[in-house]
């Protein structure tokens, strides 16, 4: 699991560099989930009292299921995502 220590946040922003793993607590039971972790690199700042933005890219591999023929499949994932808190 990713975690921050807020109060350094408010201060200055961090760097943001791990692994979100399969089976971390933020996966969703209906979520699909990465196979070997999700990368995660970014930039994590204060956006106000109790409110932090994130800006940053996730990257890893996902299993789902095909829609049109319902076989399991491996695809690769990359977003840039931004994130307010």
């Amino acid at each position: 699991m990713l975690s921050f220590p807020t109060q350094t946040i408010s201060a200055k922003a961090v760097q943001v560099e791990g692994d979100l793993g399969a089976d971390d607590k933020v996966w969703l039971e209906a979520d699909y989930k990465p196979l070997e972790g999700l990368r995660v690199t970014g930039r994590l700042s204060g956006a106000g009292q109790g409110r932090f933005y994130f800006s940053g890219k996730f990257a890893g591999k996902s299993l789902g299921e095909c829609r049109r023929c319902l076989v399991e499949v491996i695809s690769e994932v990359e977003a840039e995502v931004h994130l307010l808190y």
